[in-house]
């Protein structure tokens, strides 16, 4: 589960068109900041990720004004959560771009040009990034004139010094946690860490984010570290909420699998009522008995009780299951 906690936690570093204008100031060239319009930045909703990919990816479109033109430039941003460079990401990437091209084109069937779009890889794995991001060197050609160039634009935490990021307190202390919390803790990267937290106003939700995260992907001995550290330097606070939202997560864990097993408890008790009265009334055999436990919609299993009052025979009952698991 830490994939998805990741992803959460670099949607609440760019949750705000703000925090997408600090991004364009870190990773985007210089002529590109000389042209554009960073207070006009603009979260666009959406998602063009393929659904088999949403959990270990997040892509975050943002749209920015040109100073001198009425034409928008588009930043799109593919958050990279595999924590291991990815040969075909260039190629992921384009039809990303494809798509949001395809998007425009249904908005405005026929517009004179269409946007640029500038692809970024927002990369904060630990080994080093080793595959080519030119797309055409992924290709084997005859020719290059029938071979896409496209060079998106890779943003390496790992190769960024620390004092070189920029931007509000959330967005700068929110790229550290991404850079520093896959890393193996040590008392200098937790001292670091609890330090850049603390600039953070005591009610952010980006904490609760890194809390999760923290939690849920580090080992119990560098969460102890990160406690004892805490306790050390004297930040109780940070030491006290790490603590109270592990105890809530492990209420919240605890609810929830109360209520998991009472659903699966409930199911498994219709089931039986359902196997119990068929045998009753017309017999059952292990194949049928079998065919109910393996039902996975339970609404067939009570439309099958329901049916038993009125059927003929056991088939006009297990009908009901089999028609739901055929859909």
């Amino acid at each position: 589960m830490a994939i998805s906690h990741f992803d959460r936690l670099c949607k609440k570093i760019f949750d705000r068109p703000e925090a997408g204008a600090d991004l364009a100031r870190n990773v985007l060239p210089g002529a590109y900041l000389e042209r554009i319009d960073l207070s006009s930045a603009r979260i666009e909703k959406g998602s063009f990720i393929d659904k088999e990919l949403r959990l270990h990816s997040s892509d975050l479109l943002l749209r920015f004004e040109l100073k001198d033109t009425a034409d928008p430039l588009f930043i799109y941003v593919l958050v990279d959560h595999k924590s291991e460079p990815d040969r075909w990401v260039s190629l992921q990437l384009l039809r990303y771009v494809v798509r949001l091209y395809q998007d425009l084109l249904k908005q405005q069937p026929r517009p004179a040009r269409l946007p640029e779009v500038v692809p970024v890889i927002l990369y904060h794995g630990i080994r080093p990034w080793k595959y080519p991001l030119q797309l055409s060197e992924l290709i084997a050609s005859l020719s290059s004139e029938h071979v896409p160039k496209f060079l998106p634009i890779l943003y390496d935490l790992n190769r960024i010094e620390d004092g070189e990021l920029v931007g509000a307190v959330q967005t700068v202390v929110g790229l550290l946690s991404l850079k520093y919390i896959k890393r193996r803790f040590t008392i200098e990267i937790v001292r670091f860490l609890l330090r850049e937290m603390r600039r953070l106003p005591e009610n952010s939700s980006l904490l609760k984010e890194f809390y999760t995260a923290l939690l849920d992907f580090k080992e119990e001995e560098e969460i102890k570290l990160f406690l004892a550290t805490a306790r050390q330097m004297r930040y109780r606070e940070k030491e006290e909420d790490l603590m109270s939202y592990a105890q809530q997560l492990r209420t919240e864990g605890r609810e929830e699998g109360i209520k998991e097993g009472e659903k699966k408890g409930r199911e498994e008790g219709l089931k039986e009522v359902l196997k119990r009265l068929l045998e009753k009334k017309f017999g059952l055999s292990p194949d049928e008995s079998r065919l109910i436990d393996s039902a996975a919609d339970i609404h067939a299993v009570e439309a099958a009780i329901d049916s038993l009052l009125t059927a003929d025979d056991k088939e006009e009952v297990l009908e009901k299951i089999q028609h739901r698991q055929t859909e």
